[in-house]
């Protein structure tokens, strides 16, 4: 969700020690996976919101474009594997933070409607929804690049 790599090291840990202080406070109305992953979706959102900010990577993308040699056996495939996987990155960072968090979860966590509902605490209809709209509104972005 939060796309930087020391930022999600950071807020598992966060997320971690909030476990291990908060466990005595779990009363078993849920799944304790769904527990884990609200915290850790609220801490997510947190960390979002604090930033106030919506992730580039195009100087990364252009930096590494630089690195990859023409020469290299696959470069070219490397290189479009890549791009498309940043500019996913980057149509992620775009969504709203309802449709981001259902994208997330269903696409990257492979998580049903029902533990993204439980997750959320939203109903299954408007996860449907929210992941539906993720996912046109990516696809828009994709074919504004002309990919």
């Amino acid at each position: 969700m939060v796309l930087d790599h020391d930022d999600a090291s950071d807020i598992t840990q966060e997320v971690f020690i909030k476990l291990y202080s908060s466990l005595k406070d779990f009363r078993g109305e849920s799944k304790f996976f769904t527990y884990i992953y609200r915290i850790a979706v609220n801490y997510s959102i947190n960390h979002l919101n604090r930033k106030n900010r919506i992730t580039s990577r195009s100087a990364d993308l252009e930096t590494e474009s630089y690195h990859l040699s023409s020469n290299e056996t696959g470069a070219d495939e490397n290189f479009d594997f890549k791009l498309k996987s940043e500019l996913l990155e980057e149509a992620i960072g775009y969504l709203p933070e309802q449709q981001r968090v259902v994208f997330n979860l269903r696409y990257y966590e492979n998580l049903s409607y029902d533990e993204i509902s439980q997750i959320t605490n939203k109903s299954v209809g408007g996860m449907k929804a929210n992941y539906f709209h993720a996912v046109k509104k990516i696809q828009e972005f994709f074919k504004k690049k002309n990919l």
